[in-house]
């Protein structure tokens, strides 16, 4: 099975860990979740296997500050102000594993939600207000997300990643400085996107039909 990153918009449910493991002809016990395609038959279409995902991938690591707990409107005005930080933690944070950690763990389907970060003129994974961070409590970026999964995709040759990627914080793109509306967030995420995509063309996959 030939390797690519395959971007998708469409909603989806799945949330589980898969292990999974194959017994040699020693009857050894070998976990294959990092190369499961291997296994699989290379004659099979993508839309042919079960294919193991995680619902807000980026979320292993939401830092939530008092301003996190403020939702102002594109004038200004408090609307909402949540009242306990664990509960709203709770409800945001969705995985406790790293990317490359789900990817060794069998998932190949990431979903991401994206914000644009203006003052740093790059696109970062969100989860409604929330800020999604990396190991080192730093915010997260769809460019360290993919330059994780291309990583994998050369040390794993047998796999292929889908990547949802959908918009992560409609109605909070003033309060947090990305521009008077939505389009022009929007707009400069997706030049971001399609510039980093023209950077890396081997990893992607642009063909007009569903690949084995």
């Amino acid at each position: 099975m030939n390797q690519y990153i395959i971007f998708v918009i469409l909603l989806y449910v799945f949330v589980y860990e898969v292990k999974s493991q194959w017994i040699d002809g020693n009857s050894n016990q070998i976990n294959v979740d990092s190369e499961w395609m291997y296994y699989i038959n290379g004659n099979f279409k993508l839309n042919l296997i079960n294919i193991p995902g995680s619902h807000d991938s980026g979320t292993y690591n939401i830092e939530i500050t008092e301003e996190d707990m403020i939702y102002r409107n594109h004038d200004g005005y408090e609307l909402i102000k949540f009242g306990v930080y664990d509960i709203a933690e709770r409800f945001g944070k969705t995985q406790n594993k790293n990317i490359l950690e789900q990817l060794n763990s069998g998932i190949r389907y990431l979903d991401l939600g994206l914000a644009w970060d203006n003052p740093n003129n790059t696109t970062i994974i969100a989860h409604g207000p929330f800020n999604c961070k990396d190991e080192n409590g730093d915010d997260l970026t769809l460019e360290n997300v993919l330059n994780t999964c291309i990583q994998f995709l050369k040390e794993n040759r047998s796999e292929t990643i889908i990547v949802h990627l959908k918009y992560g914080r409609d109605g909070w793109d003033t309060y947090y400085n990305v521009g008077s509306h939505e389009y022009y967030s929007k707009y400069e995420m997706t030049t971001h996107i399609l510039q980093y995509i023209s950077n890396h063309l081997e990893s992607f996959y642009f063909e007009n039909r569903i690949p084995t």
